[in-house]
């Protein structure tokens, strides 16, 4: 399931999707499309890792694109 580790990280801080949308600044539609797969911004993964205080690999380590970041 893509984008677990990102719910769970979110879930552990008491995170819902649309605050940490808020938080980057992006739409909660586009924060979506990132977090399961079908978009892959770096800065918007950068972004997403940074707020939750964790590295973007370890957050994203099962996307392809992930290693070229």
């Amino acid at each position: 399931m893509k984008g677990r580790k990102v719910k769970i990280e979110m879930i552990k801080r008491g995170l819902s999707q649309t605050e940490l949308a808020r938080r980057i600044g992006i739409s909660l539609p586009h924060l979506n499309l990132i977090i399961n797969g079908h978009r892959r911004t770096r800065w918007i993964r950068e972004a997403i890792a940074k707020e939750l205080g964790l590295k973007v690999k370890d957050l994203f380590k099962n996307n392809k694109s992930t290693k070229s970041q």
